[in-house]
Formats: C-alpha cells, sequence, structure tokens
C-alpha cells in the first residue's frame, strides 16, 4: 500500500516526496498511539493519514471486568511505562510471566471499545501540535446482507479475492451484527472528530465508489487489487483538490492527468 502511494502521489508533483507507512496487521488506534508517540514523533510530518475501525472491535471479546482502556488485556506490548519501555529484562518477565490473556466472551465488555478508540483518535490528531497535518479516513468495509461463515468459505458472497489473499471471515472479530454495529459507530466517531476538531475527512465509507461493491474487497475489510487501486486514487485526488501537494515543475492539469486510471 505505502509503495503505490508513493508512486500514485509522485506521479501527482515533481516535488521529491518522503511517505513513512506505519500500517502494520492487527494494529490497534493504542498501536499507532504507541508508535507515534515512541518512534514517528521524530519526524516532521506535513500529513498525516489515519485510518481504523476494525481492529478495535477485537478489543470488547472479554469479559467487562478485564477490559483495560490501554487495550493491555487484548496485548502486553500495549502496556506502557516508565520501566517496561526502557528495561527489556523487565519487559521479558511482565510479557512471559506477568500478563495473562483474558478468556475470550464476545463483546463481553458492551462496546467499551468506542470510548477508547475515540479518545485515540483525539490523541492522534494532536499530531498537529507537532506542525503536522492530520487527516482522518473513514473505514471502508464490506458485508453482504447475506453473510454466513459457509457461504463465505464457499466462496459464495461475489468477495473479489482469486488468490485468497488475507481472506478473513468477518466472524474473526466477532459475530457478524456486531462487527457491522461496531464498524459503523466507530466510522460515526471518527465523522464526529473530524467534525468537531476541525480535521480534514476523507470519508472513504460514503463514498459510491466503495459502498456496496464487493469486487473492491477481498472480505470484510482487506481490499481486493482493484479496491486497493481506487483506494490509492482517491487519496491522491484528495491530496490534489486540496491543494496539498507542492507542484513546481508541473501544472495542475498536468497531475490530474498523471492519476486518471
Amino acid at each position: 500500500m505505502t509503495e503505490r502511494l508513493i508512486e500514485s502521489l509522485s506521479k501527482a508533483t515533481s516535488a521529491r516526496l518522503e511517505i513513512q507507512g506505519g500500517a502494520l496487521r492487527t494494529h490497534s488506534t493504542r498501536s499507532s498511539l504507541i508508535k507515534y508517540k515512541e518512534h514517528f514523533y521524530r519526524y516532521f510530518f506535513d500529513y498525516v493519514l489515519i485510518y481504523h475501525a476494525i481492529n478495535d472491535l477485537w478489543m470488547n471479546n472479554v469479559a467487562l471486568e478485564n477490559f483495560k482502556a490501554d487495550y493491555s488485556h487484548y496485548d502486553p506490548w500495549n502496556k506502557r511505562n516508565a520501566v517496561l519501555n526502557h528495561s527489556l529484562i523487565a519487559r521479558y518477565i511482565y510479557n512471559r510471566f506477568l500478563w495473562n490473556a483474558p478468556k475470550y466472551l464476545e463483546n463481553g465488555s458492551q462496546f467499551s471499545s468506542y470510548q477508547t478508540f475515540e479518545q485515540n483518535i483525539r490523541e492522534l490528531i494532536l499530531i498537529k501540535e507537532d506542525n503536522g497535518v492530520p487527516i482522518l479516513m473513514t473505514f471502508a468495509w464490506y458485508i453482504p446482507d447475506d453473510y454466513t461463515r459457509e457461504k463465505f468459505n464457499q466462496g459464495r458472497l461475489g468477495y473479489n479475492n482469486p488468490t485468497n489473499y488475507d481472506r478473513i471471515a468477518v466472524e474473526c472479530w466477532g459475530s457478524v451484527d456486531y462487527v457491522r454495529e461496531g464498524l459503523i459507530r466507530h466510522n460515526s466517531i471518527i465523522r464526529k472528530i473530524a467534525s468537531e476538531e476541525q480535521v480534514m475527512l476523507i470519508d472513504i465509507e460514503g463514498m459510491d465508489t466503495f459502498r456496496n461493491n464487493q469486487q473492491n474487497f477481498g472480505d470484510v475489510a482487506h481490499f481486493s487489487e482493484d479496491g486497493t487501486e481506487i483506494f490509492i486514487k482517491l487519496i491522491t485526488d484528495f491530496f490534489l483538490s486540496q491543494d496539498l501537494l507542492p507542484m513546481s515543475g508541473s501544472t495542475r492539469e498536468d497531475a490530474n492527468a498523471a492519476v486518471k486510471p
């Protein structure tokens, strides 16, 4: 994804661009906070794209009394403090002997992630205090109305994933109804924060290009090749439409022509 975005944005401007890709499998808003506060803060970003929603839903699948606002009930690495952050021995002891994974209980935390998700997103957009510009994005997803695990396993839902790459059933995150509601609510939180804090928003979920188009998806959340190309183009078009790219040595018309599929 990062390499494709570099290629697309580079075609839109003659200026030199540097893009750091911070997205990794299974990572949540908490993961992004840790990455930014402990690593990416060293960079002087012009813009930071923030794209989250589905992985935070994992956090609710424990009993309410086991839910931790820092998501440390899900992953010991989410527990951060001065000792654990700077001592390999302390980290090893905590991760190996002190941390215990709680028992799985679907949405036993009653969507406690909503509050933490909102707080984490609000902290992430504070990169503007470092003179960077945050850009929030709603999360694109697709669950057919007739979704069942059996139909998914049999490839009967229209997902576009001929190689079965990153093919994950909805039930990985919870029941179908739970995931649907969670994604809708998380996207609502993103829109609310963008409006309240006057942060730029790319409303991917709300775009007709993505909405209910199974050809863009290999499963509920992972894009097909077609979807990836459209996703990259939407980001590039947004940067062009908002005049966010330096245009030295080229014209706006040249840039727009360069990114057309």
